[in-house]
């Protein structure tokens, strides 16, 4: 790809970049962030994200339920799959990919089996699983992987065509 090219390919939010194909702008985007695993990053992130997929083309009633299931992942991802806190780095990544936003947000913790986080109890004020409880109810998929790097929540969204 030549400079010019490169140029107009990507774009620069608060100094991240966003790849995009100016002629096939929903297929081939993509948003990538990287932070050390501090609660104050979380508010950043999740702008920063946000604007991508505004920018992106995703419709306002999408755009909440995204807002709350990333800011979700990412305080799980600090919470929970942060071995050292400040020091530790917590990632997302987002893409638009066939009629959908896909939010990827990673950790470095250790493996953990989701499967055993049981859905919160509403007559007393639930600690932990609300979060995972929450994504599950505002996004259409959310999966979880782990490997010797740390874990991975994938959120889906098929995006609404219309406001």
């Amino acid at each position: 790809m030549d400079k010019k090219a490169y140029k107009s390919a990507v774009m620069v939010i608060d100094n991240k970049a966003i790849f995009h194909n100016k002629d096939h702008f929903s297929h081939y985007t993509s948003f990538n962030e990287n932070e050390v695993s501090d609660l104050r990053v979380i508010s950043d992130i999740r702008e920063n994200a946000i604007r991508f997929a505004k920018l992106a083309g995703v419709k306002s009633n999408d755009l909440a339920d995204i807002t709350i299931a990333l800011g979700e992942a990412l305080a799980n991802a600090i919470k929970h799959g942060s071995p050292v806190m400040g020091v530790s780095r917590v990632g997302v990544g987002c893409h638009i990919v066939d009629g959908n936003f896909v939010a990827i947000v990673s950790d470095e913790g250790s493996p953990f089996d989701e499967r055993l986080i049981p859905d919160p109890i509403f007559d007393s004020c639930p600690e932990c699983g609300l979060g995972v409880y929450l994504m599950r109810q505002v996004m259409d998929a959310v999966e979880f992987s782990h490997s010797v790097c740390g874990n991975q929540v994938k959120l889906v969204k098929k995006l609404a065509t219309s406001i």
